[in-house]
């Protein structure tokens, strides 16, 4: 760390932190989410953006609004306008790179300039592939000591950087073994009601519940079966080395338990950070709603064949058990008149690999 670098409160080293935003077909959820991240209240910090190969025309839009219109395409009525709109009248941006990564460096104050990064993937490999390339490119450029994976639909509080590096400096001298972190979730359209602090999964059926908790700013945890969120995550480079990139075995859903898993055998603990205020709408771009009957195929169909996937890499002798939770589900989607996925989550119980394909037509 450089240090140099001090907080505001001119007391802490600021630990550089880059910001990977994912972007597949929301580009105004993304554009709040930036516009919250520039008003962050901590100095070192840069965001790279990945879009995910979009079929519309979020990367134009994206770049437009990196070129000075900072506020332009926040058409729709938000309750978080403080939190999302900078204070455009001293905000100047210079482009620093061109070509396969396109770099625009904004300028906020005399003390404060974040440096955006923006990437085509050129290929929709899922959440966790998507992730992974702003992770490496973070990597590769060297000067990145946490990683921060956001999803592009929340919205975070200004403090939630300062909040959070707080907390870690306060436990990293307990001789617990940091490197995870997580953050409680509020809903963005119901503000007043906790999403999770954290998750927790069941290996015998291969399902997972939110646990709210929020006696104390934060809970330290075993990574056993406790795990983040990944509407946001803070991984240390430490964590990064010793265990690793997300698997991309999954597409979508279950990538934060198989990440924790990992972490788990290395001996590292979840640290979950309860007065970091991140706003979350949840769902946008894969169709998922805590409303099974809203669901949409994709987000169903991966949600139900991830659970053989992850139950094979980690705990192979649960198979049978999770198997009849699917033939639960599978009556649920005939019962429904889904045939189509029910005609699927049949053949994905009776199949020796849960890889199956999944047909969206």
């Amino acid at each position: 760390m450089d240090s140099s670098l001090l907080n505001r409160k001119g007391t802490q080293v600021e630990s550089k932190v880059g910001i990977v935003v994912l972007n597949y077909n929301t580009w105004e959820d993304t554009l709040e989410c930036l516009g919250s991240l520039l008003k962050l209240d901590y100095l070192n910090y840069s965001i790279v953006i990945v879009d995910n190969d979009s079929k519309n025309d979020s990367m134009e839009r994206i770049l437009q609004w990196a070129n000075g219109y900072f506020s332009i395409f926040l058409t729709k009525e938000s309750s978080y306008k403080e939190y999302s709109i900078p204070s455009l009248y001293d905000i100047t941006s210079n482009e620093v790179t061109g070509g396969k990564y396109y770099t625009k460096e904004v300028i906020l104050d005399e003390n404060k300039k974040v440096t955006l990064t923006f990437i085509n993937s050129g290929i929709n490999g899922g959440y966790a592939a998507g992730n992974n390339i702003g992770i490496q490119y973070l990597l590769d450029r060297g000067d990145t000591d946490f990683f921060w994976i956001l999803n592009n639909d929340t919205v975070v509080d200004s403090n939630a950087l300062n909040n959070t590096f707080d907390t870690i400096y306060q436990l990293e001298s307990q001789g617990n073994k940091l490197g995870i972190f997580g953050h409680r979730l509020t809903y963005y359209f119901t503000p007043d009601t906790f999403q999770a602090s954290f998750y927790l999964y069941n290996k015998f059926l291969a399902t997972t519940r939110p646990v709210v908790d929020i006696s104390n700013n934060y809970i330290l945890l075993d990574l056993e079966r406790a795990y983040p969120t990944g509407a946001s995550i803070i991984v240390s480079k430490q964590f990064i080395k010793e265990v690793g990139l997300m698997s991309e075995d999954y597409f979508l859903y279950f990538e934060e338990p198989d990440w924790a898993f990992r972490a788990n055998v290395k001996g590292f603990k979840l640290l979950i950070i309860n007065n970091a205020c991140i706003f979350h709408k949840e769902g946008g771009a894969a169709g998922s709603n805590a409303d099974v009957n809203k669901k949409s195929k994709l987000s169903d169909l991966y949600s139900l064949r991830n659970r053989l996937v992850i139950t094979k890499k980690f705990f192979p002798k649960n198979t049978f058990s999770v198997k009849l939770g699917l033939f639960v589900a599978l009556l649920n989607r005939i019962k429904r008149r889904q045939f189509n996925r029910a005609l699927f989550i049949m053949k994905l119980i009776f199949s020796k690999s849960p890889y199956q394909k999944i047909n969206l037509k």
